[in-house]
């Protein structure tokens, strides 16, 4: 019988498809980009999506309880630079979570001290958390009373 290597070289093969079932691969190596998957936290789902960039949309990720990932408005949803994804829909409440944090910053492989944009409603405005010099009007479409910025010194 002939070994790969000599099948290889004689047939002088350029392209070849290998077929592996799903149950042989460790559930870590598939690509779930697109489809909710459980989080690793009991309760809390995930879905990665992936850049577009004819869309300008960044890798981003959603995150919702269980019950919630067809309710848009139940969800927390940042891109890869730390940016709020959904705004209009954006859970500032689930948001204010750090297991939710911990979540995001996990599944788009950023630190674990990595500054996630939120946004704090507070009796006297908003305060807004961001990291990026974005215009804070294009973020929120009306002018916070106070933000601030966090930096590396």
């Amino acid at each position: 019988m002939m070994s790969f290597q000599e099948f290889n070289d004689t047939r002088a093969v350029n392209y070849m498809i290998v077929e592996v079932p799903e149950k042989l691969l460790d559930t870590n190596l598939l690509l779930h980009e697109g489809q909710w998957v459980d989080s690793g936290i009991k309760d809390f789902k995930l879905r990665v999506d992936p850049e577009i960039p004819q869309m300008h949309q960044q890798r981003h990720v959603h995150i919702a309880r269980d019950k919630h990932t067809n309710a848009k408005n139940m969800q927390a949803s940042w891109n890869l630079n730390g940016s709020r994804h959904d705004k209009k829909t954006f859970n500032t409440s689930l948001a204010s979570s750090d297991t939710v944090k911990n979540i995001a910053r996990q599944a788009l492989g950023l630190d674990d001290n990595f500054v996630l944009e939120h946004l704090q409603k507070t009796r006297l405005g908003i305060i807004l958390e961001a990291i990026n010099e974005v215009s804070v009007q294009s973020h929120l479409e009306i002018e916070p009373d106070v933000y601030y910025k966090v930096s590396e010194i």
